[in-house]
């Protein structure tokens, strides 16, 4: 009888452990980025209860222009003197090719991929190209690394898909190249910090 009980017990625990970890796994795509040209891709594992592993990989290999806040961009970031009317137009930047390689431990208060807030620490590296707008027609070329925090929301769909909001923003270094539109070198070896916005999404998550 004994033995049986055990038997009985070992089965129970055998058939509920998968239930425990079945969600321990997901795969998403940040819908604005991949609209704005960026291919992307996030898997993630869940390591326990609370935490989960995310890469997040992206490219855009292409050239291809996107309107943007180039008026607040060249103000933040003084690359350009603009009047004040000028500060919060948008534009169209030439070059904004990149990969880049984003990889976040994340903390979920009601557990991995469940309904809720989430909070991350994140790195960051890039090889970039970037700029080219109306209010300066230069762009950069070059390598961007760092790390920052982030805050975001998941709400769960169905058994196996979520949609999750995400800010975040980072420190990084950059060392990069200026050039000309033809694409002429005007300086080399330039540095520079700056913070950045590098989280920033809206992700279909399928859940596994």
């Amino acid at each position: 009888m004994k033995k049986c009980l055990f038997l009985c017990a070992i089965l129970t625990l055998l058939c509920e452990g998968p239930k425990t970890w079945a969600q321990n796994f997901s795969v998403s795509t940040n819908i604005p980025s991949l609209l704005a040209g960026n291919i992307n891709i996030e898997p993630s594992i869940g390591l326990n209860y609370n935490l989960s592993l995310q890469l997040s990989l992206q490219a855009k290999p292409f050239k291809l222009g996107l309107p943007l806040p180039t008026g607040l961009i060249h103000t933040l970031y003084g690359q350009a003197r603009l009047a004040p009317t000028e500060r919060l137009s948008w534009s169209k930047v030439a070059r904004t090719e990149n990969i880049t390689f984003t990889p976040s431990l994340r903390y979920w208060g009601k557990g991995t991929y469940n309904q809720g807030a989430f909070f991350g620490l994140h790195g960051i590296v890039s090889l970039y190209k970037y700029g080219s707008d109306k209010y300066n027609p230069n762009y950069s070329k070059g390598i961007f690394y760092g790390a920052g925090c982030s805050a975001g929301y998941s709400w769960v769909l169905s058994s196996h898909w979520n949609l999750e909001a995400e800010l975040g923003a980072s420190l990084i270094y950059t060392k990069y190249d200026l050039l000309t539109p033809q694409d002429v070198v005007l300086s080399q070896g330039k540095t520079r910090m700056l913070a950045l916005p590098t989280r920033v999404s809206l992700s279909l998550v399928y859940v596994i």
